[in-house]
């Protein structure tokens, strides 16, 4: 189990740190995932992470359904690029994940993992999005602890609203469609 650290100064990330920030998407409820590879000055950063390109930092929901009844998209990628971090700092929202030692790659394989899969993937919110891509970067192991939570309040919702005989306008299927 990892935890994390606030990151209140740039110069406090290092190389090959897995980091997340609240997306633009479900009022900030959500957080997006990437790997630092290097500072470019001040609070500019490069980074390499799942996108959907259209500048919401992979959290978009667009496209055809995946097995989880949410967007599967060739249009997302795996990008390196430059990323200012600034404001996520001085809000105080800047995450750094405490992964074990005993289970983390170096640097040098962090880096390699993530560069190998730059170029287009399926994102899929349960199954493959920024935080199992970012972590399976960091520890081998694609997981996505928001997904997890996602999917437990999806099916506690579910079956709060099975036994709702008369309001059919809420079921899971349209739960899904929010996020």
């Amino acid at each position: 189990m990892s935890t994390h650290d606030i990151i209140h100064c740039a110069k406090d990330l290092h190389a090959a740190d897995h980091v997340s920030w609240p997306t633009l998407s479900m009022s900030g409820m959500l957080e997006h995932h990437a790997i630092v590879c290097a500072p470019k000055g001040d609070n500019l950063f490069k980074i390499i992470h799942l996108t959907d390109g259209g500048g919401s930092s992979g959290s978009g929901s667009s496209g055809s359904s995946g097995s989880s009844g949410l967007s599967k998209n060739s249009k997302y990628s795996i990008v390196e690029e430059e990323h200012d971090l600034g404001e996520n700092i001085r809000k105080g929202n800047l995450r750094r994940y405490n992964h074990d030692p005993k289970y983390c790659n170096e640097p040098e394989n962090v880096f390699k993992k993530a560069r190998s899969k730059i170029g287009p993937c399926q994102f899929d919110l349960f199954e493959y999005n920024c935080e199992h891509f970012a972590r399976w970067c960091k520890t081998n192991k694609e997981e996505s602890k928001q997904a997890d939570v996602a999917k437990a309040m999806l099916t506690s919702g579910s079956a709060g609203n099975s036994g709702n005989s008369g309001n059919s306008s809420s079921s899971s299927a349209e739960s899904c469609s929010i996020m």
